[in-house]
């Protein structure tokens, strides 16, 4: 009988520590959430304006993808361009 009680005490100690620690989580949880719903994302003015890449780039190395060597010296003289 009193191990019956020790492992059942075990068991209870383990559930509440188990449910104590999910509290805390999905207090932080909400926590983290509240804090990113802060964040606003803007362009920053002090940067100079975003170019487009080119797609002839990007398809240039697709087809040519089965050499990696091809590849790096097909994009390093591009770039140069």
């Amino acid at each position: 009988m009193k191990n019956v009680m020790k492992l059942f005490a075990r068991e209870q100690t383990k559930s509440d520590s188990k449910d104590k620690k999910e509290a805390e989580d999905s207090e932080r949880r909400e926590k983290n959430l509240e804090e990113a719903k802060k964040i606003t994302i803007e362009n920053d003015s002090s940067l100079p304006e975003p170019k487009t890449v080119r797609s002839t780039l990007f398809s240039l190395v697709s087809i040519l993808s089965n050499s990696s060597l091809c590849v790096l010296y097909c994009l390093k003289t591009h770039l140069k361009k």
